[in-house]
């Protein structure tokens, strides 16, 4: 392609693919919002409060979010950031979405993170190939092998995944070297990582002891300052080993004392005060939280061209965070944080649609 080219055929794959995206974001967000009650006087405070906010910018919100991210609060916050303007706009704006399949190949993330702990790495498997940590070659009868050698290792893709997809954990002794070679070809795309269970901190591990209960963090670097936008704790439930909201998890808001919040919330908006397992999560408090915030700020800065990031951490039995991964176009967590800039909200909307 022609360097007279490249910049339009940027362009437009950026366009389109996160107009894409924002389009399914509001196909969702009308879908949640109709199981929502219509409260009292709504819509005079969407009219007197969001739509004049959102007027300096040139922005006509749809009022679908606000029903979603309002739900349990007294009043409207017209600094709600609808999700479709998350994708299509500011996401984009902090973010350069061509670098997203690349940088989020869970495969190369101790390049861009390494001065954190990560899972122990048993394998990889990059466009068919195989590596061992340090990217190092290897054939498929030396990764059969490291596989066959484990007791418990958990396979999952390394790009082009979410929600707890094609994750699987298996025992090294239960298959044999046929039914290994079988289950590398199951990942038709030729890309995805091996590696061992994290032991995770005992706080967590009462929670919910099935699955690795994660802490999802959202990052925004600006100004070259770190700032923690929303902090939320994922939990399995009902036998899943997996924490994800597609599989029957919660979440909840963690206080930046590492206080868990009174309530946590399931994929169909049901609010709760504790863990079907018995856990009462006002009463949690995740083990060196000040520790954690600075370890997940300075691996915030070490990413290039991405200054919004969603991070995966776990706490292993020794108080010590273990990076599992980030997402380069993360959620929101506005309904449990409240608005994803807060107090920035003004400053950062100003740079998005004015400058």
């Amino acid at each position: 392609m022609s360097s007279k080219l490249r910049p339009l055929y940027d362009k437009l794959y950026t366009t389109i693919d996160v107009k894409l995206v924002a389009l399914q974001a509001n196909r969702d967000g009308k879908k949640r919002a109709k199981k929502i009650p219509m409260k009292e006087g709504f819509d005079r405070d969407f009219r007197k409060k969001v739509v004049p906010y959102w007027k300096k910018f040139g922005v006509r919100p749809k009022k679908h979010w606000f029903r979603i991210y309002c739900e349990k609060r007294e009043s409207v916050d017209p600094r709600f950031i609808p999700d479709d303007i998350w994708f299509s706009r500011v996401v984009p704006h902090y973010n350069h979405i061509l670098f997203s399949q690349a940088l989020q190949d869970k495969c190369l993330h101790q390049w861009f993170v390494p001065d954190v702990r990560r899972p122990e790495t048993v394998v990889k498997n990059i466009s068919g190939l195989f590596y061992d940590d340090m990217l190092n070659l290897i054939d498929e009868e030396e990764a059969i092998r490291r596989c066959m050698a484990c007791e418990r290792y958990i396979v999952k893709p390394s790009v082009g995944s979410g929600r707890g997809a094609d994750i699987h954990f298996y025992n090294g002794s239960s298959l044999s070297e046929q039914e290994t070679k079988q289950m590398f070809a199951k990942y038709k795309n030729k890309n995805f990582i091996v590696q061992k269970p994290v032991r995770q901190h005992k706080v967590l591990s009462d929670i919910y002891d099935k699955s690795l209960n994660t802490i999802r963090v959202v990052t925004f670097v600006h100004k070259g300052e770190a700032h923690v936008l929303s902090v939320i704790v994922r939990m399995g439930a009902g036998g899943s080993e997996i924490d994800n909201f597609s599989k029957g998890g919660y979440a909840c808001k963690v206080h930046m004392d590492g206080n868990l919040d009174t309530y946590a919330v399931d994929r169909k908006a049901n609010w709760v005060t504790k863990h079907p397992g018995g856990a009462v999560f006002a009463e949690i408090k995740l083990p060196r939280f000040d520790h954690f915030i600075e370890v997940v700020k300075t691996a915030a800065k070490k990413v290039p061209h991405f200054s919004i990031l969603g991070w995966d951490f776990a706490i292993d039995e020794d108080g010590e965070p273990v990076f599992i991964e980030y997402n380069v176009i993360p959620d929101q967590n506005q309904k449990t944080w409240g608005p994803t800039f807060g107090d920035m909200t003004d400053e950062i909307l100003e740079e998005v649609f004015k400058k």
